[in-house]
């Protein structure tokens, strides 16, 4: 197993925070941040009880929750997908949260849709950005919630991450880019080119942290990967660099935050994801000029053809 640089925000002088990110970010590896956002008011008040109330009002905030399917060691349709529902309603569902209970996640909720709260309270007011992560001006966020949550093997093709938690307790492994190969990946001209095959909660599906979930005799490569495991605690944040398949698993409650922002040039590095992603992209602009090239003809025989 590898080892990750650890940094106590509430010791660590914040010029020194920045150096290291950038440090980090550029050398494309991890760091964890203890306790960055122990002052965020989400720490103390993200209770499910304290969401649903407040989205309660805004039946028409609908969201997709998701579980592992059960049984197989093969991921081969990413994960089970529940017909949409009020985003408070899934929460209401996390009260009480325990282990005996099956899993439920939101596996992203962009932060954008919460604006139209307009003047009222916001989820977003209780997630203020120190200076730490202004430093990187994030261009996106998304709230990740749910009850025992775990979700599927992948990396980020274009963007860094920044992944907070909020409450309870998540548990963290991040390949690097040179191991993924090792992960059984799917095929680059599909959807999930990013992603890995591997349940890796196939066996002590309920243990936390499971750190021995994967079915290694479908999956013998596996064993052979360095990887790092974290656990984050709420006020923690682990940046997850461009290209490092990453797995995670909550506690009963759970709630976290992403940052992205994009990537530069120089962060790139030649690496097995590195090719995928920019083959996928390559493969994806084939086929959408292919498209409008049809769609194209198709309107100029209408235009010749008015009459029909």
């Amino acid at each position: 197993m590898m080892n990750i640089v650890e940094i106590d925000a509430q010791q660590t002088e914040l010029s020194e925070q920045i150096r290291q990110l950038k440090q980090h970010q550029k050398a494309c590896q991890p760091i964890l941040f203890r306790q960055l956002n122990h002052h965020w008011p989400a720490v103390k008040r993200w209770s499910p009880r304290y969401l649903a109330d407040m989205l309660k009002p805004y039946k028409d905030f609908l969201a997709q929750s998701r579980l592992l399917p059960k049984g197989p060691s093969i991921v081969y349709r990413d994960i089970e997908v529940y017909p949409p529902r009020g985003i408070h309603e899934i929460i209401e569902d996390c009260i009480d949260a325990d282990a005996d209970k099956p899993g439920l996640h939101i596996a992203g909720y962009d932060m954008k849709g919460f604006r139209r709260l307009a003047d009222t309270p916001q989820p977003e007011d209780d997630l203020p950005h120190g200076p730490l992560m202004e430093s990187v001006a994030p261009a996106d966020s998304y709230v990740i919630l749910g009850r025992n949550t775990q979700c599927v093997g992948h990396y980020h093709a274009f963007r860094q991450a920044m992944l907070c938690q909020v409450q309870g307790q998540k548990h963290v492994r991040l390949y690097p880019p040179s191991q993924f190969s090792k992960l059984s990946p799917f095929k680059v001209y599909t959807a999930y080119y990013n992603r890995s095959k591997i349940n890796f909660y196939h066996h002590n599906r309920d243990t936390f942290p499971n750190i021995t979930g994967i079915d290694e005799a479908s999956f013998p490569e596996s064993s052979k990967a360095e990887y790092i495991d974290l656990v984050l605690n709420p006020g923690d944040a682990v940046f997850i660099p461009l290209h490092w398949a990453h797995i995670t698993q909550g506690k009963d409650w759970n709630a976290s935050v992403a940052f992205f922002w994009n990537s530069r040039i120089n962060e790139w590095k030649l690496n097995k994801p590195a090719v995928l992603s920019l083959m996928h992209y390559l493969i994806s602009f084939k086929k959408t000029r292919h498209m409008l090239y049809k769609l194209k003809k198709r309107l100029l025989v209408v235009n010749n053809h008015p009459g029909q």
